[in-house]
């Protein structure tokens, strides 16, 4: 069975602590973890800036959020995820 991922990404500007000379941009990422025909789950995590990042990497760390991010609550998750209604899939409580 083939877990499908799908992620919605909101970019946040750096935060601009004095003193700290590297500072980037930090991206709240919310994945929606798709077994198809079973039901979804979405997860949300806190990354760098996910812009330079190969394919390869984002979907690791799309791989690293789905398996330790805080779990998103069903109605936040069916407004972020159309794919849900859509698919017509049962969310996992």
């Amino acid at each position: 069975m083939t877990r499908r991922l799908l992620s919605h990404t909101k970019t946040l500007p750096a935060f601009r602590i004095a003193g700290i000379a590297q500072q980037g941009q930090i991206a709240v990422v919310t994945v929606l973890s798709i077994t198809p025909g079973i039901d979804c789950r979405a997860y949300r995590g806190v990354t760098g800036d996910m812009s330079r990042l190969t394919k390869a990497d984002a979907e690791a760390v799309h791989e690293d959020i789905r398996a330790g991010g805080d779990k998103v609550g069903e109605a936040e998750a069916r407004d972020l995820f159309p794919e849900i209604e859509h698919e017509g899939l049962r969310y996992r409580k």
